[in-house]
């Protein structure tokens, strides 16, 4: 799979490796991180935010269910947390470039 980011799109002939055309693509996940054309992680936010959010209600019924606190805290460090920050590097300076 290949993804192009250069500025000026030009038509660029199908690059073949072993007889085989490789298929260009918009995103692409690689290492855990979803990557696009323009670099802008909104897939990859997206998609951490949909996993969180599911994991997050596990919380909230285990929370109805009044386990200890300190239990739920736990829990969020261990399959919340996670989620999102990993690769907090990568996504924190292009936060502060996008325009709304």
């Amino acid at each position: 799979m290949c993804i192009d980011f250069r500025r000026n799109r030009t038509v660029i002939s199908p690059i073949v490796i072993n007889g085989e055309p490789v298929e260009q693509v918009d995103s692409f996940k690689y290492l855990g991180v979803i990557l696009d054309e323009k670099l802008s992680f909104r897939e990859h936010v997206t998609a951490v935010q949909k996993k969180s959010q599911q994991r997050l209600h596990v919380l909230r019924k285990l929370r109805a269910f009044y386990v200890d606190p300190l239990l739920l805290l736990r829990l969020y460090r261990s399959i919340i947390e996670p989620l999102l920050t990993y690769c907090k590097h990568l996504l924190l300076p292009c936060s502060f470039c996008e325009k709304p």
